[in-house]
């Protein structure tokens, strides 16, 4: 995205830009790969070499069961077969965990802070950090984000952080995720997901949506929403940058290579080296779960699938959190306006952010040589309901002043200059 149109304030541009040109790097690698149809050898996916039912590697004899997803499962219902490419537009996101069914996974391959005899890497932390290690969570989840703004609950809700659910509700952002080579059935050896982020709804496709401010349209949830896209992130229909992954039990699971979009409120920030997960939920033309043992009656039903449960678990470099943390928009209570432009506020979380970082920002960093800590480990849970993609679109959102640019916000309008651990 060029410089120029960053400085316009496109408030969800801000950090996903960075994601941009990661996503280009990424479809020079991929790009060049054929899509490999149904019934053909495909490579395995990255969770595949493991054991079924556990995403996470175990080398033998560690005491510490580190926690993982479903593994490759051990048939395919139907290889052959392949639905049309489904479109699923997130439609709730939360960090908080209560009711998940996976509260993280292990991203770094160490328990760190378990000593036990024949612990990986001796427990030892994946980085180095400046202070004492973060101790993982049970079976060594690396999800410590949560906590570490937890501090912050009359600025940050956990259950609508920074009004991401807020944005998503008017139509000024989500999350697209799309789906294929997908057998449609409970178990699918190899299907490939591609992630891009939205910039909102600029026309109304279903009977509830009503446009709002800035010409954005409301969500209907009909499964017809048109979500658009940036230029230069599809290509004939799919995003270009994709992963292959697998269902095991309707349960879907992809390890990706490449950084990924996450939405905090109106802006996004790139998870590195993520893992995402959900339960695929098969609908009828009424979006009502229908019996999965059913073949799709419809071409509605072949592409109305519903994300329950879902995760993304990633690496959020300690530069992209700050801008997208001093981006973020403050409740009244707290003074409103953004993040950046409460100097006091924004230094008591950036003290707290460059304090808890206990991952690198790449899994291909994890315990290099005297690396540093510069990632904070993060855990998005969310739900996606049926959509459609339309058309490309960077139309500005709103001006916003704490946009990151060269490192540090446009303009304040106080003290804050750096989005900057050091």
């Amino acid at each position: 995205m060029a410089s120029s149109t960053r400085r316009q304030g496109i408030a969800l541009l801000t950090v996903v830009a960075g994601c941009a040109g990661g996503l280009i790097a990424a479809c020079q690698v991929v790009a060049g790969i054929e899509r490999v149809d149904k019934g053909s050898e495909v490579p395995s996916s990255p969770s595949a070499e493991t054991d079924a039912g556990d995403a996470a590697s175990n080398p033998p004899g560690d005491p510490c069961v580190h926690a993982g997803l479903p593994g490759l499962p051990e048939v395919d219902n139907d290889p052959t077969r392949e639905l049309p490419t489904i479109v699923m537009a997130v439609d709730t996101s939360t960090i908080n965990p209560n009711g998940v069914s996976a509260e993280g996974v292990d991203l770094d391959g160490v328990c760190t802070c378990d000593t036990r005899l024949d612990t990986a890497h001796g427990g030892a932390s994946s980085c180095v950090r400046a202070g004492e290690p973060i101790c993982d969570g049970d079976g060594g989840v690396d999800s410590h984000f949560a906590a570490a703004v937890a501090a912050f609950t009359t600025a940050f809700d956990r259950d609508d952080f920074t009004r991401v659910n807020e944005t998503i509700r008017l139509g000024r952002t989500s999350l697209l995720l799309f789906l294929r080579k997908y057998n449609g059935l409970a178990n699918d050896r190899d299907v490939e997901l591609g992630i891009v982020a939205s910039n909102g709804l600029r026309d109304s496709h279903c009977p509830d949506s009503v446009e709002g401010p800035l010409g954005f349209y409301s969500p209907g949830w009909c499964g017809d929403d048109e979500w658009t896209v940036f230029p230069d992130t599809i290509v004939n229909g799919f995003p270009i940058a994709y992963t292959a992954g697998h269902v095991s039990d309707y349960r879907l699971v992809v390890e990706l290579d490449y950084g990924i979009p996450i939405p905090f409120g109106n802006v996004q920030v790139v998870a590195g080296s993520p893992i995402t997960f959900g339960r695929l939920v098969p609908l009828g033309d009424d979006l009502k779960p229908r019996d999965p043992a059913r073949p799709p009656a419809t071409a509605n039903e072949q592409r109305f699938y519903r994300i329950e449960d879902g995760l993304i678990s990633g690496r959020v470099a300690a530069t992209d959190m700050l801008a997208g943390l001093g981006s973020s928009l403050l409740p009244d209570s707290v003074g409103g306006g953004r993040l950046c432009q409460n100097p006091t506020l924004y230094s008591l979380v950036h003290d707290r952010i460059c304090g808890a970082l206990d991952i690198a920002k790449s899994k291909k960093l994890d315990f290099a040589d005297g690396y540093a800590c510069d990632a904070v480990s993060t855990s998005i849970y969310f739900t996606a309901a049926p959509a459609r993609f339309g058309k490309t679109d960077t139309s500005p959102q709103e001006e916003n002043g704490c946009a990151a640019v060269d490192g540090g916000p446009i303009d304040s309008g106080s003290s804050v200059t750096t989005y900057s651990c050091k």
